[in-house]
């Protein structure tokens, strides 16, 4: 019996977040060699006579945390993003070697996709899009096809585009600026490059630990050291930017910002961009399966013979067990949609263990974590206490009154 890869004519391997970054600590994926291995496969005996699509869903590299000396890191031109690409080839020249191979296969075609995300905007770039073409061998088989790409009856995309706190007006996604090109960056995006990215060496880790809810049950220092760094920031830092600057890319839309600090006070960070997807099932019959990634958590919605898959990741990340005492590698997913004849005969949510993580690579103790925030909040409130104390009265200016007036009525309700 002829298993589905056997009849089918294309595959597509998809696979989203894995956050590749300047390497060391901070990088959320450092395992360069199995990537490459994971890659490699697809031109192997069992796909060598299918078409193959490998497709990066979204969040492939990590610009957000891979940082540049500037004075203003949110306003990100054409070569701050080639500086931070830089970064990012020497710390995973592997990849970049695996692509060129795979596009080289000798026999049906191969082709890479990627697609954007919230933590790669910059691939919008022109020039940031010929480097990885260039580093790729300059193949004909690299695409950026945007904020999703679609073929036959499937659709692809990353799903920050349905995350009212990452959209990006697809039409608009540069500004001009003092005579250059800048992305049109989502404020979400803008707040944490300046109120969480500086602190990345010292708290990156705790972005992958889950359940995220036990880990603000277990460390309380960190929802209120996160909530007065956005309080501070949005009540002071942008508040004054928005009334007294010309940055484009200090936007307010109360909305959005009211979305924000839901999240943040219930300490959910996440939306279900799954289920956005989902609702959609019944009134598109020309798209039998949608795949996305964002979430970082997999599942599958059905309607009958229509799907959406919400992918997972493929960066590290770990579960918090025995009693919040101990780190537990979780496994890494990916999907995989086969094709006959332009339609989708099979779609699969695939899970594999991945590379061994090395000690170094896991979270300290949530206890270690603890002390650090208990000590930077001690100095933080002093700081103020001292600042609060010496300062003089001066006149608000009315713009920002108001503006400060109206931010603290949205959340008092």
């Amino acid at each position: 019996m002829k298993n589905d890869v056997q009849k089918s004519d294309r595959a597509f391997i998809i696979v989203s977040d894995i956050e590749m970054s300047c390497g060391g600590e901070v990088d959320d994926f450092v395992h360069t060699s199995y990537l490459s291995e994971f890659i490699s496969q697809y031109n192997e005996a069992r796909y060598s006579n299918i078409e193959v699509d490998l497709v990066f869903n979204g969040d492939t590299f990590d610009f957000l945390k891979t940082q540049i000396d500037s004075p203003t890191p949110h306003l990100i031109d054409e070569a701050m993003a080639l500086e931070k690409l830089a970064k990012i080839e020497s710390a995973h020249a592997e990849f970049f070697k695996a692509l060129e191979s795979f596009v080289k296969h000798d026999g049906p075609a191969r082709r890479v996709h990627f697609i954007v995300g919230n933590h790669d905007q910059e691939i919008l770039f022109p020039k940031v899009q010929d480097r990885i073409v260039a580093l790729c061998g300059n193949s004909g088989q690299i695409f950026f096809p945007g904020f999703e790409m679609r073929a036959g009856d499937l659709l692809i995309e990353h799903g920050s585009q349905k995350d009212q706190l990452f959209e990006v007006p697809p039409q608009k996604p540069f500004l001009n600026f003092n005579g250059k090109k800048i992305l049109n960056l989502p404020w979400t995006s803008v707040t944490i490059i300046n109120t969480l990215i500086p602190y990345r060496s010292e708290f990156h880790a705790l972005d992958r630990i889950k359940p995220k809810m036990e880990v603000f049950e277990r460390v309380p220092e960190l929802k209120e050291w996160m909530l007065g760094r956005l309080w501070n920031y949005w009540t002071n830092d942008y508040l004054k930017d928005y009334v007294k600057s010309s940055d484009p890319l200090k936007k307010i839309s109360w909305s959005m910002i009211k979305e924000a600090f839901k999240r943040s006070l219930f300490f959910n960070p996440d939306v279900e961009v799954g289920e956005a997807f989902a609702k959609k099932l019944e009134h598109e019959e020309h798209v039998k399966v949608t795949v996305v990634g964002h979430v970082h958590d997999p599942k599958i919605f059905c309607n009958g013979n229509r799907k959406v898959i919400q992918a997972g990741c493929f960066r590290d990340e770990f579960m918090l067990e025995d009693n919040g005492q101990n780190y537990v590698p979780i496994a890494k997913s990916y999907t995989e949609v086969l094709f006959k004849n332009n339609k989708t005969i099979s779609s699969n949510l695939v899970e594999v263990s991945g590379p061994e993580i090395e000690k170094w690579r896991h979270p300290k103790p949530l206890e270690e974590y603890r002390k650090i925030l208990q000590e930077k909040i001690s100095v933080e409130k002093a700081q103020k206490a001292e600042e609060q104390l010496g300062a003089k009265a001066l006149e608000t200016p009315s713009a920002l009154a108001r503006a400060t007036k109206k931010y603290q009525e949205t959340f008092s309700n």
